[in-house]
């Protein structure tokens, strides 16, 4: 046992997933840089609304210096190689977009004639080293009158009702993510036929 956890072993080089890449070849950590600090067992990573990832965590251990893998308190920052690249940027972006709904963005963009892409992710939350309720959802756009009209998502099931971050990219290269709404306020659906069998087969101590 070590510490009070039975983690081992730590991997100190992040793994950079490609789904562009081709099978087999998909995960690498080859250019990615190399960290002094064991995370392991409640380590956290995700990526912030700047565009970077933020690193922190450790074992559930005491925070003496003669543990090994205690408890760690250092946050560390994941700047990919765009973060020192020239980003488009969002002058104007509106409170919410609805399903299926337009809204209009304007962009400063580095130059003309590039590849633009929509992103709207939920950034989810992170624990025990496991990323839970991420999302991206690459939006419909088009480029009018030196505007980006964006479509939402077409319904709750691709995207769940609530806060999300939208990124737009020019040729790969994101900008900051804003932060918008999505939806139209109302609750997701409820299966009632689940929701009864749950009553029916629990039973209260």
């Amino acid at each position: 046992q070590v510490g009070s956890s039975n983690a081992d072993r730590p991997v100190l080089t992040p793994v950079l997933y490609d789904p562009t890449a081709q099978a087999g070849n998909r995960f690498t950590s080859e250019g990615m840089p190399t960290s002094g600090i064991p995370r392991l067992y409640h380590s956290v990573a995700t990526l912030t609304p700047r565009g970077d990832i933020m690193i922190a965590g450790s074992n559930p251990n005491l925070d003496r210096s003669e543990v090994q893998y205690g408890t760690e308190y250092r946050v560390e920052w994941l700047s990919p190689p765009y973060m020192d690249a020239p980003r488009p940027a969002l002058r104007s972006v509106p409170k919410k977009i609805g399903f299926g709904k337009q809204i209009k963005v304007k962009v400063d963009f580095v130059k003309s004639g590039g590849t633009i892409t929509v992103a709207l992710m939920d950034l989810g939350y992170i624990t025990h080293a496991v990323h839970a309720n991420s999302r991206l959802v690459n939006l419909d756009v088009k480029l009018e009158g030196g505007e980006l009209v964006i479509t939402g998502p077409p319904n709750g099931k691709i995207y769940p009702p609530g806060p999300a971050f939208l990124y737009v990219l020019e040729d790969g290269i994101p900008s900051t993510g804003k932060k918008i709404m999505v939806g139209d306020g109302k609750d997701p659906e409820v299966d009632h036929e689940a929701w009864n069998n749950v009553l029916k087969n629990t039973s209260a101590h």
